[in-house]
């Protein structure tokens, strides 16, 4: 069924993420940021931040200004910085 299928394309994700491909950990980052309910990912910043922060290390210009959006809203473990956020 069609949620099944879509539970195998974030396993997919998060392993690609977790090895290292960028764009997985943009999507995973998003996935965390917002929350995805129906397959049972609740919104969790901290894992958010670490994809984000795991592809902005590696120059992704997405997960750089996802980091700059939570630093903005001082989600995560990120206090409130605007002067950070605008780096």
């Amino acid at each position: 069924d069609r949620v099944a299928e879509e539970d195998d394309v974030v396993q997919y994700f998060k392993y690609n993420a977790d090895t290292g491909d960028q764009s997985a950990q943009v999507t995973m980052g998003t996935l965390y940021l917002e929350g995805y309910k129906v397959h049972d990912i609740e919104r969790n910043d901290e894992l958010a931040q670490h994809y984000f922060h795991m592809a902005a290390l590696d120059g992704d210009t997405n997960a750089i200004a996802y980091l700059g959006y939570m630093y903005l809203k001082g989600r995560g473990t990120l206090a409130q910085n605007n002067k950070t956020a605008m780096e």
